[in-house]
């Protein structure tokens, strides 16, 4: 079991999330449920959520992201948290810019985070976000597709932590960029690229896990694997055996 750390307690959380195409333009609704909910239970409690990304609206990305055809030419960013603050009543923040981890850790962003939330398609930013050197440790909810399945993992970074990350548990370090960044510029080509659905549902798990955690306090599933189209879904428990299968050994 892993229990939420007394710091995020009774408090409003401040949220960082990185990437707001696929996975993150679905995420960022889920987020708003979770802080509507939250602060229904207490006032004082919810996320403060500031969102990068520096990618443009394209008519492609209609087929497969969480935006409206009047958003198209408009930053990714920008569109989420219109649509937060202007549909649902939020005060959220955005940056039309890519998330450079080392410049991140000396800002005010930082000092004041509690949940960083990765949505990324570079493993290599992945990775960069795993060597950053925090002063005091945070959670990282990490959300990664292929064309048909995908997988999500909640841990910890910096010092100390508790609870092993998407790094911890496969190996960032030699993987390329190149198919990453492969674009589709149709929605037909968007559509052969990936299957329908498998950003909704990777956004839909990876909010349930954080919910889970701010909710009740505790989980017992930090992680999970599904795939769209056998429907099935394996959970990571927190649980050394179940990190032992990834090569992870609690020092």
């Amino acid at each position: 079991m892993y229990k939420l750390p007394e710091s995020m307690l009774c408090k409003k959380l401040k949220v960082t999330v990185i990437g707001a195409g696929g996975n993150g333009s679905f995420l960022i609704e889920e987020l708003i449920s979770i802080d509507t909910c939250l602060r229904m239970l207490d006032p004082l409690c919810g996320l403060d959520v500031t969102v990068y990304d520096r990618g443009i609206v394209s008519y492609a990305n209609l087929v497969r992201q969480k935006f409206f055809p009047t958003q198209v030419g408009t930053n990714k960013a920008e569109a989420c948290i219109f649509n937060a603050n202007n549909l649902h009543g939020k005060s959220w923040k955005y940056v039309a810019d890519n998330f450079v981890p080392d410049e991140w850790c000396g800002g005010d962003d930082y000092k004041s985070c509690d949940v960083l939330i990765s949505c990324l398609d570079r493993p290599s930013t992945r990775y960069a976000i795993s060597k950053m050197r925090l002063s005091r440790p945070i959670l990282w909810l990490d959300l990664g597709t292929n064309n048909r399945a995908g997988q999500i993992v909640l841990g910890e970074l910096g010092s100390g932590r508790k609870l092993p990350n998407i790094c911890d548990l496969y190996d960032y370090s030699g993987l390329s960029d190149e198919d990453a960044l492969i674009k589709s510029c149709s929605a037909q080509e968007s559509i052969a690229r990936q299957d329908i659905g498998v950003n909704a549902m990777c956004a839909r798990y990876g909010a349930q896990i954080l919910s889970n955690l701010l909710r009740y306090g505790s989980i017992d599933v930090h992680g999970i694997h599904f795939d769209t189209r056998t429907l099935e879904a394996i959970p990571i428990h927190v649980s050394s055996a179940d990190w032992a299968l990834y090569g992870y050994v609690v020092s």
